[in-house]
């Protein structure tokens, strides 16, 4: 299994996935169909991302049944908000329009910081 950024990344790069694609590739923004299946236009192909991830996790794999699709889009979504090095760039959405998306950006590796734990002695 795969890491989400990495595993983001290469399906970015990829091109694979209809709509997942930068924005602005140096700073690191990219952005993800989030269309909603109630559209009439709505087609498994606009759920491809999130089929992808559940297969990394070992969620879904081709031959099960038919997928959850709001469940797999939950669990990508619950992913990134977890992801200490994506950040979602909630103004940038556009998930009012026909081909809705939504924007996100990886903090640069060499912003993040360590974690620094300090020990106090026992009193």
């Amino acid at each position: 299994r795969v890491l989400l950024r990495p595993w983001l990344e290469n399906l970015i790069e990829s091109q694979v996935v209809h709509g997942l694609e930068w924005l602005d590739q140096k700073q690191l923004i990219f952005k993800i169909p989030w269309k909603h299946r109630s559209k009439k236009s709505w087609s498994v192909e606009h759920s491809s991302v999130f089929l992808e991830w559940a297969r990394n996790t070992g969620r879904w794999t081709p031959g099960d049944p038919e997928p959850n699709y709001a469940q797999l889009k939950t669990r990508l979504r619950c992913a990134f908000n977890k992801a200490p090095d994506i950040l979602e760039i909630k103004e940038m959405h556009k998930t009012k329009c026909e081909e809705a998306y939504k924007v996100y950006r990886f903090i640069p590796k060499e912003s993040q910081c360590s974690l620094i734990i300090i020990i106090s002695p026992k009193l």
